[in-house]
């Protein structure tokens, strides 16, 4: 016969069973809770997610690669200069063209300017040589300008933030091409063909505008920063002709950075997007690398829709308001993504990672605009003097006949600075630190305080 428990043991190891079927329980539900929670939460923002890409394509806006090869629409043939603009520039995408007269100023080093016409340029015999060199790649630059039209560059956006651009080298070299030009022929005492080679300079610059990147853009921006300044350049020691100066200063005064800003907005987004979907895009780019080896998140995503959305909107807006909007979008950044705890910066690792410099795009934009439009002023000074034989006053009295308005500067809305000192005419905008520093342009290794052009007397 078996020996039975005795009857108060039985109820005790019923009870201590009973515990453990309890806490068995608690632990399954300590588990599965937070399981759950997680899960319903992702499909959630899922849900979220789906529904704000939607939004998106509903309103015609790219929501990924494939949207946004089509928002870069290819012109009708009769608009498209695409390939006139590439095939004029394909021979300064080359190792000849970068190792050539490296001794010349603006192709070489774009920071050292010719002298100013009137004066000995020793280089003068090889810069006309250089030119002559690459006469063909001109000629269709002039060619392209003539024609008008517009442009529709390759670009593979399925490749997302690994996405390779060629073109941006080839058509910053053409502006400094055309920059050279420009001097060379100021020398020869051509006035008339040095302001056509700033002419087309702009026209190059805006071959970009339909592209719907950020750094296509500033591309522009680089490329018509060039023209203003070799237009600034010569303005003093360059007798063009009051025709030419109205056309440049009419060319200056109808740049509007505003919608290509947005579609690059846009077009930034939806790469971002893309990035989201498919991070092995990003697997060897720097900090994102360990982040795609574990994949975003649905919610991260969400994130940078808001935030990107927000982006766009303030693209819409002008002035110092644009620049606030952009400024507090990235102080939010900054709160939700960069300064909070260590949960956050990993749960939203890809928003923080793709939004790093909001504020700088604006500001980008900003200086940009300021340098056309004191470009435009430096002109209309210019046309004045001409008849009055003397300089004006104030911007003020450049209206209405030489300037429709007196330009806003963009970084606080208020007119452009005129100030005359120690034998120089200076037209400036407080600049990015968006403080007046009376045209002081910093020091070389500073972010120039004011964005100026000096005119000599």
């Amino acid at each position: 016969m078996s020996e039975e428990s005795p009857p108060a043991a039985r109820p005790k190891r019923s009870r201590v069973l009973g515990c453990l079927f309890v806490a068995g329980a608690l632990l399954l539900v300590l588990i599965l809770a937070p399981l759950a929670a997680y899960f319903g939460f992702s499909a959630r923002s899922s849900r979220l997610v789906e529904a704000k890409l939607g939004e998106l394509r509903e309103a015609g806006e790219p929501a990924g690669a494939a949207d946004l090869a089509v928002f870069y629409a290819q012109p009708t043939e009769e608009e498209d200069c695409s390939r006139l603009w590439l095939d004029a520039t394909a021979a300064l995408d080359s190792r000849p063209f970068a190792e050539a007269y490296q001794e010349l100023p603006i192709v070489s080093e774009p920071e050292k300017k010719p002298p100013p016409p009137g004066v000995p340029w020793p280089n003068l015999p090889t810069a006309q040589k250089f030119l002559e060199d690459y006469a063909d790649s001109l000629a269709l630059l002039h060619r392209a300008a003539e024609r008008g039209g517009t442009a529709r560059y390759p670009a593979d956006f399925s490749q997302g933030l690994a996405m390779m651009i060629p073109h941006f080298d080839q058509l910053r070299s053409g502006a400094r091409l055309l920059a050279l030009e420009s001097h060379v022929r100021a020398h020869r005492r051509d006035p008339g063909a040095a302001a056509e080679s700033i002419r087309t300079i702009h026209a190059l610059a805006a071959s970009l505008e339909r592209e719907p990147l950020f750094v296509s853009q500033l591309i522009r921006f680089a490329c018509d920063g060039i023209a203003c300044q070799v237009a600034g350049d010569l303005l003093p020691h360059v007798e063009f002709s009051e025709d030419d100066l109205k056309r440049l200063q009419a060319e200056l005064l109808v740049i509007n950075y505003g919608p290509g800003l947005r579609r690059a907005m846009m077009g930034e987004r939806a790469v971002g997007i893309e990035t989201f979907r498919n991070p092995s895009s990003v697997a060897d780019s720097g900090e994102l690398k360990p982040l795609a080896l574990i994949g975003p998140r649905n919610d991260d995503l969400l994130l940078y829709l808001d935030f990107m959305g927000r982006t766009v909107s303030a693209a819409r807006l002008t002035g110092p308001t644009k620049l606030d909007a952009a400024q507090k979008i990235e102080d939010d950044i900054r709160t939700f993504c960069v300064d909070g705890n260590a949960i956050s910066q990993v749960r939203y690792a890809f928003t923080r990672l793709l939004l790093t410099a909001v504020t700088a795009f604006f500001e980008a934009e900003a200086e940009a605009t300021a340098k056309n439009r004191i470009a435009a002023a430096a002109i209309a000074v210019e046309r004045y003097r001409r008849p009055h034989g003397r300089l004006p006053e104030k911007l003020e009295d450049l209206v209405p006949d030489f300037l429709p308005e007196v330009p806003e500067d963009p970084f606080d809305g208020k007119q452009l600075r005129y100030v005359v000192r120690n034998g120089e005419l200076l037209i400036y905008s407080i600049g990015r630190n968006r403080i007046d520093n009376g045209g002081d342009e910093g020091d070389e290794d500073d972010m120039p305080p004011d964005v100026v052009l000096r005119l000599p007397l």
